[in-house]
């Protein structure tokens, strides 16, 4: 049984379209079923294909049937030629559980001390065994030692509009007690402290290093904890489309003159500090140098993008600058004589 699985029932290509699951344990042992519908639902007003289905299994059985209707929402017990609206969950509950002490009814004769030593001897003395070998292992402590470790700090569900600034503290020093058996079993390399920033703020924030955030097992206790508490600034990150600008140098070689320089695309999307986005009001490329070309082109120049810029899906744009030259570029020749 899964989720998908039970979620195809909806999907009207499915082979189990508007049909049945039958599931015993953990397993679907039928798909895809047409359940027997009642004949008697016109008894009862405004009920569906559902509803009747319900209704015509309770009919030919002794089982409750729980029916949920799709439109309303509302919960209906089918029992034996009945159905009605159950109020509430409480109201669910008490009806399942009438039924199962029903149809299960506790047993009347009481047994005796004696009798429970009897019955399945073997099984509680091995149950006895087991018991007093765990204890030996994990439960008696005779010492209790403390050992400091070195954790790492992780931060984490921190949103992708926000960024961390100058994160310094990444280890924490961590003091465990516990007995020397529980230390045996200790993977040290496992330990850390996460610190959860779902819910930052723009500007600085202090967190408490706490034993909740560490993912110590249960036979060792936290002592202590040092540094108690952590810094963290971080600014949120807003979207700004900003124009290209191409700059170049030195001139074209002689004979040769620009006619035009195009950009494409001529704006990017990146990614700025809020407080840094009025800092900035174009993005410029590369120094494109003019006296290497010989004649029209297309260069892919590289963009100085601003130090604190991030990018949607953490990759740089990049621009293609068209060049359009006009003119023959002269020969190295050109205005000198033979002797």
């Amino acid at each position: 049984m899964s989720q998908p699985l039970l979620e195809s029932i909806f999907d009207p290509h499915s082979a189990g379209h508007d049909g049945a699951a039958l599931i015993q344990g953990n397993r679907v042992v039928r798909f895809g079923c047409h359940l027997p519908l009642s004949m008697e639902a016109g008894r009862f007003p405004n009920v569906g294909l559902r509803h009747t289905a319900a209704l015509g299994l309770a009919e030919r059985s002794d089982a409750i049937c729980i029916v949920v209707s799709e439109e309303r929402g509302a919960i209906s017990i089918a029992k034996g030629e009945d159905l009605h609206q159950v109020e509430n969950a409480a109201a669910l509950k008490m009806a399942i559980e009438s039924f199962y002490e029903e149809k299960t009814p506790p047993e009347t004769q009481r047994k005796t001390y004696m009798r429970w030593l009897k019955d399945n001897p073997r099984e509680k003395i091995m149950a006895i065994m087991l018991a007093c070998i765990l204890w030996i292992f994990f439960g008696y402590q005779k010492d209790s030692i403390s050992r400091e470790f070195a954790v790492p700090i992780e931060y984490i569900n921190a949103s992708r509009d926000w960024v961390l600034h100058d994160v310094k503290t990444t280890k924490a020093q961590v003091v465990l007690m516990g007995s020397s058996q529980g230390f045996r079993f200790l993977k040290a390399d496992s330990l850390k402290l996460s610190v959860d920033l779902s819910m930052l703020k723009d500007e600085r924030q202090d967190f408490l290093l706490t034993k909740e955030l560490l993912n110590v097992p249960s036979n060792l206790s936290v002592a202590s904890i040092s540094p108690g508490r952590v810094e963290v600034r971080a600014s949120r990150l807003k979207s700004v489309s900003f124009p290209i600008k191409v700059t170049t140098t030195n001139r074209p070689v002689r004979g040769l003159s620009v006619q035009r320089i195009t950009v494409n695309p001529p704006h990017v999307d990146i990614l700025l500090p809020v407080k840094k986005r009025q800092q900035y009001t174009e993005i410029q490329t590369e120094p494109i140098d003019l006296h290497r070309l010989s004649a029209s082109t297309v260069v892919e120049p590289k963009i100085l993008y601003p130090p604190e810029a991030h990018f949607p899906g953490d990759k740089a744009p990049s621009v293609k600058v068209y060049i359009e030259m006009k003119g023959k570029a002269a020969s190295p020749d050109a205005g000198h004589s033979n002797d």
